[in-house]
Formats: C-alpha cells, sequence, structure tokens
C-alpha cells in the first residue's frame, strides 16, 4: 500500500491542513488478488488499534463534509456518533 508524500502544510485560522501527493487509485474492476490483499491487510490493522477512547479533542472534516470527533468509549461508539457515511451520500 502507496503512503503518500508530504507535500505541504497550510496554516488557517482554525487550524492547519497536511496537503499531500496523490495516490494513484486502481479502480475497483482492475485490482487483482495483490491490491485486495492488501486492503485486506490495512483493514485488518486498523481494526487490531486499542484504545482507552476513541477521538479527539476537536472536530475535523471527512472531504468537504464537518466531523463529530467528540471521544467515545469504543470504535463503534465513536462512528455512531459521526455517520459520515450518511452524510457523504446526502451529498452525492
Amino acid at each position: 500500500m502507496a503512503t503518500p508524500v508530504v507535500v505541504g502544510v497550510v496554516e488557517t485560522d482554525e487550524g492547519a491542513l497536511l496537503l499531500t501527493e496523490a495516490i494513484q487509485e486502481v479502480r475497483p474492476e482492475e485490482r487483482g488478488e495483490r491490491h485486495w490483499r492488501s486492503i485486506g491487510a490495512a483493514l485488518a490493522g486498523l481494526h487490531r488499534v486499542r484504545s482507552n477512547e476513541f477521538g479527539l479533542e476537536f472536530d475535523g472534516y471527512f472531504g468537504p463534509l464537518p466531523q463529530d470527533n467528540a471521544p467515545a468509549g469504543t470504535w463503534a461508539e465513536f462512528l455512531r456518533g459521526a455517520p459520515r457515511a450518511a452524510a457523504a451520500a446526502r451529498c452525492g
């Protein structure tokens, strides 16, 4: 799995934005076994993360959408409290 190179940081009144190079997407219909295994390994790594709390002390963005990062006791509670997929679907 590719890791993007950091291009720069843009300071704003509300914080900062991390700019990275674009990573070439491999369309799902063009992915082979190697691609799917890499995606599966990355997803499994995310699920191995353990913590006493998930979230941040400040909100952020999921693309152009506001993202509620209020801390929660479990990863599942955090995701339920921040319905990003539904908001993204409503925005098209």
